[in-house]
């Protein structure tokens, strides 16, 4: 396995992947160091402290230097939400079987549709804390960074080609940048054989 060294800011080459290194962007790093300069002391080198960041991100698990608390702290408010939502379902579970053995369907039902809609209130609320909000491309024309077609429509009328026929689930952005695209429906041309 190679790998290059972390001051072009490469990953290492994983096995049975691409031999080929893959770069991280520079103006992800530069957020990186803006959002530590707003942050730390003045005295602090930004540049030493990015580079021991990245170079830790980097290394593979077996020669990590640093406690898997840094990483934990990181990612540790959304592991919490997502903890608190199993819970919750676990709870909504019991009580919806609950209601269920008892041959109470209508409250089970009832129960069922408050429960899915807190679930969907929870998700949104953790969505939210992450600043990632939902999108819709305005107007008909595929946009392929920012759409993706998950029901084609067969058409013989090539004037229609990739035109959005049916918007089927929001995209999600972070920053303008696109996290998960929306899914829609589109016109594929089918070339009719004689």
């Amino acid at each position: 396995m190679t790998s290059e060294k972390h001051e072009n800011y490469e990953t290492p080459a994983v096995e049975n992947k691409s031999a080929e290194t893959i770069s991280i962007k520079s103006d992800f790093i530069s957020q990186i160091e803006a959002a530590f300069a707003k942050r730390l002391p003045a005295d602090v080198d930004i540049d030493a402290f990015v580079e021991k960041i990245i170079d830790a991100y980097l290394d593979s698990p077996q020669n990590k230097r640093y406690d898997d608390d840094f990483f934990l702290d990181i990612i540790k408010p959304v592991m919490v939400q997502i903890i608190r939502l199993k819970d919750g379902l676990e709870k909504d579970c019991r009580t919806f079987n609950g209601l269920l053995s008892k041959n109470d369907v209508i409250n089970a039902l009832s129960f069922a549709q408050k429960a899915l809609d807190g679930i969907r209130e929870e998700f949104v609320d953790i969505l939210d804390y992450y600043d990632v909000v939902p999108f819709k491309v305005e107007g008909n024309k595929f946009n392929p960074l920012k759409q993706t077609v998950v029901k084609p429509i067969p058409t013989s009328d090539e004037t229609l080609f990739k035109i959005v026929s049916e918007s089927l689930g929001c995209g999600y952005e972070r920053n303008g940048r696109v996290i998960n695209k929306e899914r829609v429906s589109a016109y594929v041309v089918e070339k009719v054989t004689e």
